[in-house]
């Protein structure tokens, strides 16, 4: 009696290139793979957004969270999620109720049961004047797991004397987990182009321990055209040099490290063709260390912004945001460093108004801990800032999408190339190891 294991793959990919759909069907052995393709078309053929999903504006897919809960109330503006060694998280937050026109700092509360109570921690920011306030802000870990926070903001911030303007950037470190903050470091005060710097998002670590961070500036002489530049600190934060322009027509960006040189940014557009000036979310890689990038297309559609994003521990990456169109949190995730991005996740809903700015936190169990700001929600009548609880769905058990190898029962099979398939495709997979009959 002879063996003979055989794997069957049947996979339909529903390409959305140019409309024409096709059924690929792949049966696999040991020293043989036979292809079959059906197409309506005999020719597909690459396109410039093809790091995009496949549809901009996909319904979303619920998620049910395993908890809702109010951070903070009257307070917690565009929030921003760290977490620390022991899965401590600590949310950063406008303590103010108003969008921008009040006198606050950047405060800092901290969770330390998985987000679902808080507590102040201490202000991270601290405004420069008593009329004054902190607005744009990134935040992070520098060298040693000391806490990073740079801040700009408006001085006479409700303009009650009629000299409402920005001030300039300020660097502050924490090396007692957020509980005491003070200022040490020195940022540009202008970018090339005499340019006023804003800074936004996360405060990162490459893999040769620089720290980076992206700001976004305003040229005010040229149509108010906005851009988006990675800076670079050599020294822990202290000194911020090397200012690098990622794009112009962006704004609020964030920035992720990936292998040797690759970096990934992910932008709010500020520039047609969306209505309102843009508002949708538009990818950029870097593969020489962030000296210069590729514009990749957009990932998310009009009023779905802006970006955070996250490694998760299964190596797949997710991308929060708000979805200003209907009020909700949304996430996409991607197995292949951002070259494809899955359908949209829906994990809660606030209702239309101010809201959306998620910020996402992996605890040490593997769940998910997203942050968010709204106007009003089911939480609370008014501003406020919110956490949920939630798991990414389970990665698929195969993805045909990029250059990837499977090995079962001693068997290798080398997946379609990149080449091939693009990365357009939205691939749902089934595996059947089919046992042959006694002989």
């Amino acid at each position: 009696m002879t063996f003979r294991n055989q794997l069957a793959v049947t996979s339909r990919v529903r390409w959305f290139l140019r409309g024409i759909p096709m059924t690929l069907s792949l049966f696999i052995t040991r020293a043989k793979l036979f292809l079959f393709i059906g197409m309506i078309a005999a020719v597909c053929v690459g396109a410039d957004t093809a790091k995009t999903p496949s549809s901009l504006d996909a319904e979303p897919i619920p998620l049910k969270p395993d908890f809702t809960a109010v951070v903070v109330k009257d307070a917690g503006l565009w929030p921003q999620l760290q977490i620390t060694a022991d899965g401590t998280l600590l949310a950063f937050g406008y303590n103010a109720p108003a969008h921008t026109t009040l006198p606050a700092d950047v405060e800092c509360w901290a969770s330390d049961d998985g987000g679902q109570t808080w507590s102040p921690r201490g202000i991270a920011a601290p405004r420069p004047a008593a009329d004054a306030n902190y607005c744009h802000w990134a935040s992070g870990f520098g060298a040693k797991n000391e806490l990073l926070v740079v801040a700009s903001g408006m001085d006479d911030a409700a303009n009650a004397r009629g000299q409402r303007a920005p001030n300039d950037v300020r660097v502050f470190r924490s090396t007692d987990v957020g509980q005491s903050w003070s200022s040490g470091g020195e940022f540009p005060k202008r970018l090339p182009g005499d340019l006023k710097p804003y800074p936004f998002g996360s405060i990162v670590r490459g893999r040769d321990e620089t720290v980076r961070t992206i700001v976004y500036s305003v040229d005010e002489s040229h149509q108010n055209i906005e851009s988006a530049w990675m800076m670079t600190s050599r020294d822990a934060g202290l000194t911020w040099v090397q200012p690098v322009k990622i794009a112009e027509g962006i704004n609020e960006s964030v920035l992720l490290p990936l292998a040797g040189e690759d970096w990934l940014c992910v932008a709010r557009t500020s520039n047609k063709p969306a209505p309102e000036l843009g508002q949708e979310l538009r990818q950029f890689r870097s593969t020489n260390d962030g000296q210069t990038w590729t514009d990749e297309g957009l990932v998310a559609g009009y009023h779905q912004h802006p970006p955070h994003l996250l490694r998760l521990k299964d190596q797949r990456l997710l991308l929060t945001y708000g979805n200003r169109r209907d009020g909700s949190i949304e996430a996409r995730l991607s197995e292949n460093n951002g070259k494809a991005w899955g359908a949209p996740h829906k994990l809660y809903t606030t209702g239309p108004g101010d809201m959306g700015y998620p910020s996402t936190a992996q605890l040490p169990d593997g769940k998910l801990v997203t942050v968010f700001y709204a106007a009003q929600s089911p939480l609370h009548a008014g501003y406020h800032m919110g956490a949920i609880g939630w798991n990414a769905p389970a990665k698929e058990p195969v993805a045909i999408s990029g250059r990837r190898e499977l090995f079962l029962d001693n068997m290798f099979v080398e997946q379609l190339a990149a080449e091939f398939l693009g990365t357009m495709a939205t691939v749902e997979i089934s595996i059947i190891l089919i046992p042959p009959k006694a002989k």
